[in-house]
């Protein structure tokens, strides 16, 4: 699947998938992060597709909540020398950040 951009990459493995952006001085009923991130595909150490991604991003915009939804993936520390997973994904951490509606 071929976009703008090119060939979208098979997934990564995220280290930690976190939201941003939501209220904290008037906290909302079921939109707190652990709520919503119940609610998404992507989870800590385990693969995440293209597709994924997208389910998540489109569960944050039909929540109603965000005007806005970012995802940002970035590498995640190298593997040592010691480390023999065999594990070839690239390992990183998601972050979705969201401008929330007033």
């Amino acid at each position: 699947d071929a976009g703008p951009a090119g060939p979208r990459p098979p997934g990564v493995v995220p280290n930690a998938v976190s939201i941003r952006g939501l209220p904290v001085d008037r906290p909302l009923p079921g939109a707190s992060p652990d709520d919503l991130l119940a609610q998404l595909r992507c989870r800590p150490g385990r693969l995440a597709a293209p597709t994924d991604i997208d389910a998540d991003v489109r569960t944050l915009m039909e929540s109603g909540l965000f005007e806005e939804v970012l995802v940002h993936v970035s590498a995640g520390e190298s593997k040592g020398a010691d480390d023999e997973s065999g594990d070839d994904e690239d390992n990183g951490n998601e972050n979705v950040a969201g401008s929330n509606r007033d």
